[in-house]
């Protein structure tokens, strides 16, 4: 089978019901699922490698004006360039859901992104110059600057760098991290009709309501999970004292609906304030 290993990782916290529906959904197309973290115990689904041995603790780096779960995307993106250079092949986020076998031949596939090609599924070579710009530009990021999403440039300077362009699948194939891509998802019972995978975007489970009968709610009872519709990705973070209206990623990017913003109000969380709300 082609790209058998499918490799992702783990930074701290537990796991939730889409991290095992991603363990999961490509477990059942028949490939390998290996987590690269800093926890032995952290799940039974599959192997856990220690990520130490390739990002020890001490060598984190922290975005510093940042919050919560947003200052380690600097270190996520460090470990994912080592994690591409030391074994290659698949990289995914743990909330990337696979609908077909990864079968591709090229020795490089992208995600297409607004930005030109997002993080969230990367392959390449072992050991390539490619991941190597990755490496060389994650080392270099001013943690100052807290651009949560600067870390990843390197990502996309590398393709530019070595002409990988005609390696960035179309949406058709991987999908895009858009809204209009998966909403309908989890509003009714239509599946992809195309991709390969499904990237939510860390909008469902504990981040946002569906609606009962919808194709994510069907995709947690093919492969065995519990039916939550949680809490939406406002409130899950102003439980954890973040205010995510100073998060311009979010902010920019439309995730807010009338009900976050009646449920901001709510919880007494105003804009520009960094508050926590137990």
């Amino acid at each position: 089978m082609r790209n058998k290993e499918i490799h992702s990782f783990w930074l701290e916290g537990d796991l939730t019901d889409i991290n095992l529906l991603t363990i999961r959904s490509f477990q059942d197309k028949g490939h390998k699922f290996i987590i690269h973290g800093y926890d032995s115990n952290l799940t039974k689904e599959c192997e856990i490698r220690d990520a130490s041995e390739v990002l020890p603790k001490s060598d984190w780096k922290y975005y510093t004006g940042l919050a919560s779960k947003f200052r380690l995307g600097l270190i996520g993106d460090t470990l994912r360039a080592r994690l591409l250079y030391k074994y290659g092949g698949v990289h995914v986020d743990l909330d990337v859901t696979c609908l077909k076998p990864i079968d591709f031949e090229e020795e490089y596939v992208f995600r297409p992104h607004n930005l030109g090609v997002v993080m969230n599924f990367v392959k390449c070579p072992p050991r390539s110059q490619f991941a190597q710009h990755y490496i060389d530009y994650t080392n270099s990021v001013d943690v100052n600057k807290n651009d949560w999403c600067g870390s990843f440039a390197g990502l996309i300077e590398g393709i530019k760098r070595y002409n990988l362009e005609p390696y960035i699948k179309t949406p058709e194939v991987l999908g895009m991290d858009e809204r209009e891509w998966w909403k309908p998802l989890l509003q009714k019972n239509h599946p992809p009709r195309s991709e390969y995978i499904i990237h939510w975007c860390n909008t469902t489970g504990l981040n946002n309501n569906y609606i009962k009968g919808c194709y994510y709610q069907n995709l947690l009872k093919q492969y065995g999970l519990r039916e939550t519709s949680g809490r939406s990705y406002v409130e899950y973070y102003c439980h954890r004292g973040v205010n995510i209206l100073e998060h311009n990623f979010y902010r920019a990017r439309n995730y807010w609906n009338k009900s976050d913003k009646q449920l901001l109000n709510k919880l007494g969380v105003e804009d520009g304030l960094r508050q926590s709300v137990s």
